[in-house]
């Protein structure tokens, strides 16, 4: 018995973990089965946003903090894999005043993937130290100016970024099979960092900040590890966008993916890591549906507006999200129990036996008799 415990036990552990890698590797199959050039570019794209919307979740999911400017950890992660990937030729007639370094610096996409979590993790750690000290609608608000300081030194850091001439030559090696290899390691690591300690205190602020703070919880500290380990896959993420699309701008980081990733996130249910798998994938099907109904019809907009209805729709009626706001429910040994006595006691009303009595039905019979 105590074997078969550890057993439900550690599945019960690993359920919420299984639930979201098989709910992507299913979809990523599918994508791959078609075969086809734009529905292999639809699902590298959604992989590409599954990583953004999981790295998301890490921090607005288990803080309860609204963030407005992680897309700006996506533009650092986007030109920083851009500067470092693109060849050396191209990059002496496109950024001709990079310092030496980074002229002559070379990469492939999983190390220029590497760097741009490692450099957009910098400029997390650097800026939650200050945000992270607020809550509620001012750190909503922090992060939403977070984003348009980003927007305005891309859009004029002319020798790094090209402005809003936007950088472009970047190798195009985002694959399927990368980006699906790249969304489960996001996966993992913030399953991981929600099942440890940090992420259990962070969720216990998450809940009541003033009840975690009389218990001797460090509210600022969990945030800001969050914060920067959110920032990091994101950056990925960014890197990933970068080597997608081959040409991008300050354009494509600001209020677009912001609302987009939101909107994956909240669809899903913001409350867990299976949310954002199931927001992500939701989402993408629906905005992909009314592009086609867009293109057809000529009604411009259209997708946009519908997406929006949608996600009010769903908000009314499920206000916590398509999946409540939880992990994938895992059966214990209680339930099985339960399951158990149920099928007996199906079996014997169908073998025409409803009015003998049922051991649990004695059990309680007896006990009710006993005088209190």
């Amino acid at each position: 018995m105590k074997r078969a415990s550890l057993g439900f036990e550690f599945r019960d552990a690993v359920a919420p973990l299984a639930a979201p890698l098989v709910l992507t590797l299913f979809a990523t199959g599918f994508v791959a089965a078609i075969d086809d050039n734009v529905v292999t570019r639809i699902g590298v794209n959604m992989l590409i946003n599954l990583v953004l919307v999981v790295g998301l979740y890490l921090f607005v999911g288990n803080s309860g903090v609204l963030s407005f400017g992680h897309i700006s950890f996506m533009a650092i992660g986007a030109y920083t894999s851009a500067i470092v990937s693109i060849p050396a030729p191209m990059k002496h007639f496109l950024l001709p005043h990079l310092p030496g370094f980074l002229e002559r610096a070379q990469m492939g996409p999983i190390a220029a993937a590497l760097l741009a979590a490692g450099v957009a993790a910098i400029a997390g750690l650097a800026l939650s130290i200050p945000l992270m000290r607020l809550a509620g609608l001012l750190a909503a608000i922090a992060t939403l100016a977070v984003l348009e300081i980003t927007q305005v030194v891309a859009s004029n850091w002319d020798a790094v970024t090209r402005g809003t001439g936007g950088m472009f030559a970047v190798p195009t090696d985002s694959s399927l099979l990368g980006c699906f290899a790249w969304a489960a390691i996001a996966i993992v690591l913030t399953f991981v960092y929600q099942s440890s300690a940090s992420g259990l205190r962070l969720r216990a602020s998450r809940e009541s900040d003033t009840a975690a703070a009389a218990v001797g919880i460090n509210i600022t500290r969990d945030r800001v590890i969050a914060f920067t380990l959110s920032a990091a896959i994101v950056g990925v993420g960014g890197s990933l966008y970068a080597h997608f699309l081959g040409a991008f701008s300050p354009a494509n980081f600001y209020f677009d993916p912001t609302f987009l990733t939101l909107a994956m996130l909240i669809v899903g249910g913001i409350g867990s890591l299976l949310g954002a798998v199931v927001g992500t994938i939701a989402v993408t099907i629906i905005s992909e549906g009314f592009l086609r109904i867009e293109q057809s019809t000529g009604w411009s907009g259209l997708r946009e507006v519908a997406l929006a209805v949608v996600m009010l729709v769903i908000l009314a009626l499920r206000p916590r999200g398509l999946t409540g706001g939880r992990e994938f429910p895992s059966l214990g040994l209680d339930d099985l129990r339960h399951l158990s006595r149920l099928r007996q006691r199906i079996a014997t009303e169908r073998g025409g036996l409803k009015d003998e009595p049922h051991p649990d039905n004695e059990v309680h019979a007896h006990t009710a008799e006993k005088p209190i």
